[in-house]
């Protein structure tokens, strides 16, 4: 049976792209527009200390598959130098509205935004499903 770990950090780093080229020659899928974050992991069970995660917008609805256990699987993160790498497919309004989010709050003087993630082992070593994404915006005080 798989095991299943959360995880919680705080967004230190995050970039949106959106590249006119890019857009323009993948205009089918729009593959140019991503939004990626990165943050430090204090503590985790996992051998890792660092975590990055790109979300990439879809103009459909991606597909999500399945764990074993029949929970939605929305990607996959690989540890990779004692740094987890994954991304997330998402559609147009989960998309902005998490842009909207790191936008509005990430630069206010004491608001942290949170993620909070839950995975479970995936079908590799070093390879875990992302089968839960949260995220909050968190006050000093």
């Amino acid at each position: 049976m798989a095991q299943t770990e959360q995880i919680k950090f705080s967004v230190n780093q995050w970039t949106h792209l959106y590249s006119l080229t890019q857009a323009i020659q993948h205009q089918a899928d729009n593959s140019g527009r991503s939004l990626l974050i990165e943050g430090q992991l204090p503590a985790t069970p996992l051998p890792a200390d660092s975590i990055r995660l790109g979300f990439i917008h879809s103009t459909e609805t991606p597909f999500y598959g399945q764990t074993e256990n029949g929970q939605i699987q929305l990607g996959l993160v690989q540890l990779e130098n004692k740094q987890l790498t994954g991304e997330i497919h998402v559609a147009d309004d989960v998309f902005n509205e998490l842009k909207k989010n790191l936008i509005e709050y990430a630069d206010i003087e004491g608001i942290h935004i949170i993620f909070n993630l839950q995975l479970t082992s995936g079908p590799q070593v070093q390879q875990w499903q992302i089968i839960q994404l949260d995220y909050a915006m968190k006050g000093d005080r």
